[in-house]
């Protein structure tokens, strides 16, 4: 057991944690968080010291798919061993929130990225074009998880303070109750403002395409080059994607960050809790309409179609998220047929082992 759970809130365990505790569990073990994962290996901390561990057979056994398994964040129920070499994780501690998408490919599975996150940090580079439509992604992503979000514009010394002004307005159209950041690692005051945005204990995670300054952003904030980031692009002048895993770490205020490799593919799957919480105005309109099948196309006392001709949405919004329903949807059945798929084949590979025992 832990010494005192005082010593995990250097790790961001707060109150809201205990009441999802297990007092039988914790008789026979003690509380950690996931900092890293390597493979099948994962290195926690339990406040005291940070030691690699492994999933015991029992957890490998239960575990549906990766989602039941521990990501970055995760805090789990854990015995450490060897005279502290060696640690091995029993349990999942239930998530706050948790950070995923559609993997990457044409195969339907969900990739867990981070759990028990409290904000998102989504960092757009003013170096490159606003692209709204990857920025909304990325806020369904976000929100579907149960995690607050803001907005970080990097780069801030590339342009004008007018400049700025005028991309928060626009953004303003997309994200009216999102906090709106910028910052630029060239300003030590700037780093310095921003710095003390981050609350103690509270978790943030870093979003952004490759790219937007993310690695150089977290570097500045801890006061030192502790992630390695690539020179600059000779043909672009930007610099190279470096981040290819994710690490939980401190800064010197209390609050924790966790960096993430830059996404170039951003699928989803149950997802419409934060479509709704994304597009609430959408949401809100099609509540009003006349019929509560409208496809808002041509239906008369369409709500949003009138939104459409009053200018209070824009078609571009509106077609976007028609298409992230869309493509949730389809995901949603793949996955659903997947696990099915999964469960059948797993029903008769313990039928198999078991027939093997017995012979």
């Amino acid at each position: 057991m832990n010494k005192s759970m005082d010593q995990l809130r250097p790790l961001g365990f707060r109150g809201r944690l205990k009441s999802v505790l297990d007092e039988r569990k914790l008789s026979h073990h003690e509380v950690a968080r996931v900092i890293s994962v390597h493979r099948d290996k994962y290195l926690i901390s339990n406040g005291d010291i940070q030691v690699l561990a492994e999933l015991s057979g029992g957890l490998r056994y239960t575990a549906q798919s990766a989602i039941d398994l521990p990501t970055v964040g995760d805090w789990v129920y854990a015995n450490i061993f060897d005279q502290q070499t060696l640690a091995i994780i029993h349990g999942l501690i239930p998530r706050t929130s948790t950070l995923s998408r559609k993997r990457a490919g044409k195969e339907t599975t969900e990739q867990l990225i981070a759990a028990n996150v409290d904000i998102a940090m989504i960092a757009l580079p003013l170096d490159q074009s606003l692209n709204l439509r990857r920025l909304e992604r990325y806020l369904v992503m976000v929100h579907s998880g149960a995690i607050k979000a803001a907005i970080l514009l990097t780069k801030a010394d590339l342009v004008s303070p007018e400049k700025i002004e005028a991309i928060k307005a626009e953004l303003l159209a997309v994200v009216a109750n999102t906090p709106i950041l910028s910052v630029s690692v060239l300003d030590p005051f700037s780093v310095a403002s921003f710095r003390g945005t981050f609350l103690s204990a509270h978790t943030y995670c870093l979003l952004g395409v490759s790219g937007a300054g993310k690695t150089s952003l977290l570097n500045a904030l801890l006061g030192e080059t502790r992630f390695a980031t690539a020179q600059l692009s000779d043909k672009t002048g930007k610099g190279k994607h470096t981040t290819t895993a994710r690490e939980l770490v401190a800064l010197d205020n209390g609050a924790l960050i966790i960096d993430t490799p830059g996404m170039r593919e951003m699928g989803h799957v149950n997802v419409d809790q934060g479509i709704e919480d994304t597009f609430s105005l959408l949401g809100k309109l099609n509540s009003q309409c006349q019929f509560n099948n409208c496809t808002h196309q041509n239906e008369p006392g369409c709500a949003i179609q009138a939104g459409l001709v009053q200018g209070e949405i824009s078609a571009e919004r509106f077609d976007h998220y028609q298409q992230l329903m869309r493509e949730s949807a389809f995901n949603d059945r793949s996955l659903a047929q997947r696990k099915e798929r999964d469960k059948k084949l797993g029903k008769l590979i313990k039928s198999v082992k078991y027939a093997k025992n017995r012979s």
